[in-house]
């Protein structure tokens, strides 16, 4: 677990993410980045700032951990190819005062949206879609009682997709 300081993955070959906590994770350049089995923590930010193609595995979770007033969540979404968005994402905080969570774009969850503690998330302008595939079912997972979805800042939208076969 890191408590303070960055780390950035700056490589333009494959590199995978380790399902560790850290405080600010970046990824540049254009290598893929791999998000392999297991939690990775994120305390602070999530900076995107390359034209990196991800692969979240089926065991994945991105957990936004902040204990701050408010936390930006990276947008990922699935328009490129089932797998290249967030498997698990978990909204979390250790203490019972509220924490924002803010999509900062549109973003996917082909698993499970997990609301802990005493969550808002705020949609702002953005959609969050609970996409299921083929091989995976997304869905919400049992929300906390002080937790909550915001609607109010923006024209975002909650929307579930359910897969097909056809």
């Amino acid at each position: 677990t890191l408590s303070a300081g960055a780390v950035n993955f700056t490589g333009t070959g494959n590199q995978t993410i380790r399902p560790i906590t850290y405080y600010d994770l970046t990824c540049s350049s254009t290598g893929g980045r791999t998000l392999p089995n297991g939690t990775i923590g994120v305390a602070n930010n999530f900076n995107k700032v390359g034209t990196n193609a991800y692969t979240f595995a089926t065991g994945n979770t991105v957990d936004y951990n902040s204990t701050s007033a408010s936390q930006n969540i990276a947008p990922f979404s699935a328009g490129i190819a089932p797998g290249s968005t967030y498997n698990n994402l978990t909204l979390s905080n250790s203490f019972n005062t509220i924490t924002s969570k803010v999509l900062t774009g549109a973003t996917d969850v082909e698993g499970d949206l997990t609301l802990n503690n005493s969550i808002k998330l705020q949609l702002g302008a953005n959609y969050l879609n609970l996409k299921s595939t083929a091989t995976r079912t997304a869905r919400v997972a049992p929300v906390s009682g002080t937790a909550s979805i915001d609607y109010t800042l923006g024209a975002g939208r909650f929307v579930v997709e359910r897969y097909y076969p056809g």
